[in-house]
């Protein structure tokens, strides 16, 4: 069984809650969507594993001055999903960057989405 409008609708809202965190840069709101065990696949770089590193990844971050998304997919099925889409991040001098990403949710037994694994590459 696929997930319903509900799950789909949650994932989003983990997913925009991460990047409000990200203009706000505030790793602490950006991780509370987040497994413990959270992997980060950035391009070029090391795997990042685990709340600790993922904050210090955070940390180091820019700030987009604004950032959204279009999704492609969202699908899943029990208490794993993934979400593949289109995200654009604008910086303080207007310079926009294109990243494509594929998320990987699972559901946490309060029956919150939390964001496990996050793959992305840039145009």
């Amino acid at each position: 069984m696929g997930l319903s409008e509900k799950d789909v609708a949650a994932i989003k809202n983990t997913t925009e809650h991460c990047l409000q965190a990200l203009r706000d840069h505030d790793p602490d709101a950006y991780l509370k969507n987040c497994t413990d065990d959270l992997v980060f696949l950035p391009p070029g770089q090391s795997n990042v594993v685990g709340s600790d590193s993922a904050r210090g990844f955070l940390d180091g971050f820019p700030t987009p001055q604004s950032a959204t998304h279009q999704y492609e997919e969202v699908e899943g099925s029990g208490d794993l999903a993934f979400a593949r889409g289109t995200f654009t991040m604008t910086d303080e001098n207007d310079a926009s960057t294109t990243i494509r990403a594929m998320m990987i949710f699972r559901r946490d037994p309060s029956g919150s989405w939390k964001l496990a694994r996050d793959i992305w590459h840039t145009d």
